[in-house]
């Protein structure tokens, strides 16, 4: 934890996500989701295949909406928000890092990296900003290079230094290893929990890497939609 005083970032209250399968059954994915994330914090949310962790993930972002419940994100209640309104909040103050690293192909790394200040209009010095974050994941020597031209790792390093650039208060990591060989997963690993350290960030995120879910400050099983168990991380 990084604050002396942490408070809640995020909250939430018999979270619910049920969907309406093909042949017109509801099918229930999370049910009775309670917890709270307090700011500064690192919490690896972990469980198989299929019991609802990036449904979850989507939830907390914003970017799905819940059918019963409630999540309240940086003090804002979610439900009430429409689709702008959501977006508006993130903006500046959420991360996100993917699995796939989602990088715009036709734009190289920099441009890449300068997307999200682009999009806030009250940033100045955006190519600096950018151009810092890329030094920061050591990618300073492959500024025009696209995300074809670059490895797996090189590529999740942009998208680390995409999703810090705005100094975020919350980071969503949606299996951020899970395309990388074990050493490169290593190094993604002691970036993002130093890059976190550095900026204070909340960070949430879905993994199956037993190594990087230990690091956090907790870990939420989940199963069959559900939270079973709560364990302290191994810092």
């Amino acid at each position: 934890m990084n604050d002396n005083n942490p408070s809640p970032v995020i909250v939430t209250t018999t979270l619910g996500k049920s969907v309406i399968t093909s042949d017109q059954q509801s099918l229930t994915i999370l049910s009775e989701i309670n917890m709270n994330i307090q700011a500064g914090e690192s919490v690896a949310i972990v469980g198989a295949s299929g019991s609802g962790k990036s449904t979850l993930l989507g939830l907390l972002a914003g970017l799905d909406s819940a059918t019963s419940g409630s999540v309240e994100l940086l003090g804002h209640k979610l439900e009430p928000l429409d689709e702008d309104a959501r977006a508006q909040l993130r903006l500046g103050r959420v991360g996100f890092v993917y699995q796939a690293f989602n990088l715009m192909e036709n734009l190289n790394a920099l441009e890449n990296v300068m997307l999200p200040l682009e999009l806030d209009r009250t940033v100045t010095e955006i190519d600096q900003r950018a151009l810092d974050a890329l030094c920061e994941v050591g990618l300073e020597h492959r500024l025009n290079h696209k995300p074809g031209q670059l490895s797996g790792g090189e590529q999740q390093r942009v998208a680390l230094a995409r999703a810090f650039v705005t100094q975020p208060e919350i980071l969503f990591a949606d299996e951020p290893t899970g395309n990388l060989d074990a050493a490169t997963g290593r190094e993604i690993i002691e970036r993002l929990f130093s890059l976190q350290q550095q900026y204070r960030t909340t960070l949430v995120m879905v993994t199956h890497d037993d190594q990087l879910a230990a690091r956090c400050d907790r870990q939420l099983h989940l199963a069959e939609g559900r939270f079973l168990e709560q364990i302290a991380g191994q810092q």
